[in-house]
Order: structure tokens, then sequence, then C-alpha cells
């Protein structure tokens, strides 16, 4: 596959991450950005990634999307806290995801996408990457981007990397270089995955949305279950 030479750097540099401490104990993992903006792929695709960038400048701005706010309730139930206390956690020194906090956030895949689907792999798309379907894309990450994950693990070291989505477990696995024995527990009706390479635990979460985990409830107790088995290490 004859990738272009700006989205190979690109990809395989720290695109796709939102911040925080590459070597903070504790590691959230989307699947890929859900907004984008196809018309300047090529443009972005020229940005610097050879260190995590830095998107959250300030406490506030945690609060201003949804799925970070999730998560921000999960680390106030991680850490013997009622998830309503997310606010006081948002507002912390460091704040979750300042580059000298506890956490550090990325995703699987760097693209950002408003939608995915094969028929939506449009010619902006194959143009700016070289690859001629959403598929052949995802099989060139997991070969190639994939390892530099690794190579981060190696550097970073976290303790708890929490991989949001299940039914992307493999890609997470593969990822972060898990394999063996997985534990399964259901949590207030919903699944949760996790499993140790005897230096670092990854645990796979259901989506932070509709449907899934889609109440404080489910959230405090998921989040409960994640501060304890970040204790078996």
């Amino acid at each position: 596959m004859n990738v272009t030479q700006d989205f190979e750097k690109w990809a395989t540099g720290f695109s796709g991450c939102d911040g925080g401490n590459l070597h903070g104990p504790v590691w959230f993992c989307g699947i890929e950005w859900g907004t984008g903006a196809e018309h300047e792929l090529e443009e972005e695709f020229k940005l610097p990634v050879s260190e995590p960038p830095q998107f959250y400048e300030g406490p506030g701005d945690n609060l201003k999307y949804q799925f970070n706010v999730k998560l921000l309730k999960l680390i106030a139930a991680m850490r013997g806290r009622s998830v309503s206390d997310y606010k006081c956690v948002a507002n912390e020194t460091p704040f979750p995801f300042h580059r000298d906090s506890e956490f550090f956030k990325l995703n699987l895949f760097p693209v950002a996408f408003k939608k995915v689907g094969p028929q939506l792999w449009i010619d902006t798309y194959k143009n700016a990457t070289g690859l001629s379907t959403r598929g052949a894309y995802l099989k060139w990450c997991r070969d190639n981007r994939f390892p530099k994950i690794r190579s981060w693990m190696e550097l970073g070291q976290p303790k708890l990397v929490v991989g949001v989505g299940s039914h992307t477990k493999d890609d997470f696995q593969k990822a972060f270089g898990f394999k063996g024995a997985e534990n399964e527990e259901n949590i207030e009706g919903k699944k949760l995955v996790w499993m140790s390479n005897g230096k670092a635990i990854l645990a796979v979460i259901p989506f932070l949305g509709q449907f899934h985990l889609n109440s404080n409830q489910r959230l405090q107790a998921f989040g409960e279950r994640l501060g304890a088995i970040l204790k078996v290490l």
C-alpha cells in the first residue's frame, strides 16, 4: 500500500492523542475522534506529532466535552468518591489530562471521522492517505501504528490502560500488547473484560454513551471496580 509520506509520519506519531502525561499510571484510550474536517486532512497531516499534544489548557476544558465529563466521573469513582464529585475532580491541581497529571488520553486510530462506513471513504481520504478503502486504512494502522503504541507503553509504563469500546477489544489487546487469559465480569448489566501482562492491566469497558455506560449508577460501579483492579498490581 503506497501511503503518502505526510500521512505515514503523522499516523505513526502522537496523532489522535489528546495529551496528558505519557508517564501517568492511568491511560484512557478511545477508538477514534468522532468529529472531522475532511477538507483539512492534508494540512493536518503536516502538523508536528513527535510529542504528545496538550489540548487541555485549563481545568474547565474537560467540562466542555461529554466524553470527558464521563471520564471525570469514572476517575472520581476510581478514587473512592461519588461520581457527583466530578467537577471537583476537574478542578484538581494538576487537573486530569494536564501534562503533570496521572492520566494520558489517546485513540487507537488517528483520523477523525464524522461518520464511518466503507461507502463513506471519499476521495478526500483516498488522496490524503494513499489508501483506497477504510479497510485498508484500518489494516495499515494495525500493522504500522499499533507497534508505535506498544513503544509508547514501554516508554510511559502505565499501570492501567482503559479501552473504551467493548467491540474493539481485540484491537486494544493488539495495540497495547496483551495476550492470554481474560477476566470477564458483569457489572450493572454491562460487561467488563480485563487482563494483566504482569506489568500493566488492560481493562475494556463499554462506550460512554447511550445504551452503554449511560447512567451515573453504572459509571460509579465501573469506576469503583477499575479502582480495585488497579490495586491488583
